[in-house]
This record gives C-alpha cells, structure tokens and sequence, in this order.
C-alpha cells in the first residue's frame, strides 16, 4: 500500500473491503481502496475536524464511521459517529462524561447500521447494544460477559464469540476458549478450544471461520473452520498484532 502507516493508529476496513479508516495525528482519514492502481498514493479525506480521535469502525455501507472522541476537551469525550462526507456532522451515542476512559470504543456494527456493539470501561468493563441515534442502550445479554477481554460481533449480528477472560492464566485451557453465544438468546450454542492464548477473535466475512491473535510468539494469526475446527496458522512475524480486520475483497475500481 503505497500510503506510510508508520505514524496511524487503530485503522479498519470495512466489511466491504471498499473503506479503510485510521487516524492519524489525531484525526480519522477515510481512503477508497478501490483506486485505480498507480496512483501515488491512496485517495483519503479527513472526516473529524474536532478533538483527537480513537478506533474508528466503518459502517457495513461505508457511510459511516464510529469512533472514539478522546480529547482535549474532557466534557466530550464519548464514542461519536461520523459521516464519510467531510460535512463535519456527528452523532454522539454515549453520553459525554469528564470520567469516560479513553479505551471506550465501538466494536461491532449490525446490519441495517442502527445499532452499535460498544465496549465501556468505567469503573469496570461493560458490553452493550446502543441504538447509532443515541437514544437507547440496554446490556448484552450474555451471563459473565464483562469478565472477557475480547468480544466479536458476527457480521449478521445474530452470533457473538467471546475469548479471553480476565482471570485465566496464560497457557490454561480457559485462556485458549473462544465461546460462541447466539445474541437472540444469550446462550452458548459452541465452544472451541484452540491451540494458543486468544488475545483477540473476528469473523469472516460468511460466518465460516473464526481467527484469532494470540498473545505469545509462537505465531501471529490464526483461522478456526467452524465446520471441522481445523485449525490453520497464516501468519508468523516478529511482533505482536494489535488489530485485525476480515473483510471481503475490495470491488474493482
């Protein structure tokens, strides 16, 4: 990719494959990944002019972008969403508060883009669904599931998998469970026991597989078929991986 992501954070394609946002000096660039290839460099556009921004997660459509509001002003700091239209217009779906933690962040998108998976951190860790408006939020559902460190939406919204409690010790078999509950219900309607630590879970794009970043050196990425649980290392680099996104392959331009 002929853009430098040395300075960025936190980026993410969308579902699509079509949008990848990440922030860089504090704002949230959008960039079109289906540019004509030779370009110099990818098509991008700031679509946050105030405050310093976090984890921004681009809507299934590509039309909007949730992010973190994280500073300077305390009195705003919340999960916002912004539009991928340079038009500056947001919607603020937490309630802005000088004691929200910076690690506040949206973390699933549903279908129909009317709801959010948000991930709260003050005082504890807390799960919820919160309707994009603001105007409603209720808790997830799912028995224990603020003691998990990570939580994936399905791209349906009909399934969450949840990994890593926070008491586990490293190497144990809970550490090495990714537990998958229909959100209908709240119940578990699978269990996987993988080969290493699961530091962070995400779907694929048909609800096939499941990959994992563990938190050792043995290896970097893994995927899980759901079908066979056969289990496939794909990727082994120095360095931990912080982020991973599944999305589809971008449209041709």
């Amino acid at each position: 990719m002929p853009h430098p992501f040395v300075t960025v954070s936190t980026p993410h394609v969308g579902l699509s494959g079509h949008w990848l946002a990440y922030v860089e000096s504090g704002d949230v660039f959008i960039a079109d990944l289906t540019n004509p290839p030779g370009w110099p460099e990818l098509p991008q556009k700031d679509i946050t002019f105030v405050g310093s921004r976090l984890y921004p997660l681009v809507s299934p459509s590509g039309l909007l972008v949730a992010n973190t509001y994280i500073g300077p002003d305390l009195d705003l700091k919340g999960i916002r969403i912004s539009r991928n239209d340079q038009s500056g217009v947001e919607t603020l779906v937490t309630p802005p508060s000088r004691q929200t933690s910076g690690s506040d962040r949206a973390i699933g998108w549903f279908p129909g883009e009317d709801s959010l998976l948000i991930m709260q951190s003050d005082p504890d860790r807390e799960y919820s669904i919160i309707h994009a408006d603001g105007t409603g939020k209720r808790p997830l559902g799912i028995s224990g599931v603020n003691a998990f460190v990570t939580v994936a939406l399905s791209p349906t919204g009909r399934f969450v998998a949840v990994a890593g409690h926070g008491t586990a010790s490293i190497g144990g078999d809970t550490s090495r469970t990714i537990t998958i509950h229909d959100l209908a219900t709240g119940r578990p309607v699978r269990s996987l026991l993988v080969d290493q630590p699961v530091y962070r879970v995400l779907w694929s794009p048909d609800e096939r597989f499941l990959a994992y970043n563990p938190p050792t050196e043995r290896f970097d990425l893994a995927i899980v078929e759901l079908a066979t649980e056969a289990e496939t290392v794909l990727l082994n680099i120095p360095g931990l991986i912080l982020r991973s996104v599944w999305a589809n392959t971008p449209p041709a331009p």
